[in-house]
């Protein structure tokens, strides 16, 4: 394990033993719920539009203060519980929700991948919107593969949009990876090549 991951984790852990010492300092009162409502519902409008901070600073800091308010979130409704059996269960749920936020976030252990999806290729601009497709370790049950997303630009905001995506398939991990890009009547289209295999076209309008 790298010095980069075990930072990483560091982060993670100290993020959320200070979410704990605010929890029990600080009483959650209006402004901070409004507050933490605002953030959780642009987490959940970014997520289901599928728009994420272009910039790796903005991202780790927005990722970092959206984990803050779920953990201290977890440590008000753990408090409330009073029933030992339900809240061993909202425990055991809370670690495992806690597990699924944090190994896509954390690039499966792996940096630099881990916490940003890396550039793998810039396109071209189109109306002020550059396209680029971004690459990331993802980890399954029990291995690693590449995940490829093709994302474009918002015009003048440090956002991007999500427009499709791929999974590299088993035995392709150690490939090497290159693209291939072209422009028809239905968009921008950039095909992943592993080695010499053609693997799938990412679109900037898919039609499945």
């Amino acid at each position: 394990m790298s010095f980069g991951t075990i930072a990483i984790w560091l982060v993670l852990i100290l993020n959320i033993s200070v979410s704990y010492l605010v929890f029990k300092k600080c009483t959650l009162g209006t402004f901070r719920t409004a507050a933490y409502m605002l953030i959780l519902f642009t987490a959940f409008i970014f997520d289901l539009s599928g728009l994420s901070f272009s910039n790796l600073y903005l991202f780790s800091v927005f990722t970092m203060v959206v984990l803050f308010v779920l953990s201290e979130l977890f440590w008000y409704l753990h408090k409330k519980l009073t029933n030992l059996k339900v809240k061993i269960v909202f425990t055991i749920v809370g670690l495992s929700a806690f597990v699924v936020f944090v190994i896509p976030w954390a690039g499966a252990f792996s940096i630099p991948h881990a916490t940003f999806p890396q550039t793998a290729v810039k396109y071209y601009e189109v109306e002020n919107s550059e396209f680029v497709v971004r690459q990331r370790l993802r980890r399954n049950l029990f291995d690693l593969s590449h995940h490829f997303t093709l994302r474009r630009s918002i015009p003048f905001l440090p956002l991007e949009k999500k427009l499709d995506s791929y999974s590299s398939p088993e035995g392709y991990f150690d490939s090497v990876y290159k693209f291939l890009g072209t422009e028809s009547s239905e968009g921008v289209h950039i095909i992943i090549v592993a080695d010499e295999d053609t693997l799938w076209t990412v679109r900037e309008n898919p039609t499945y």
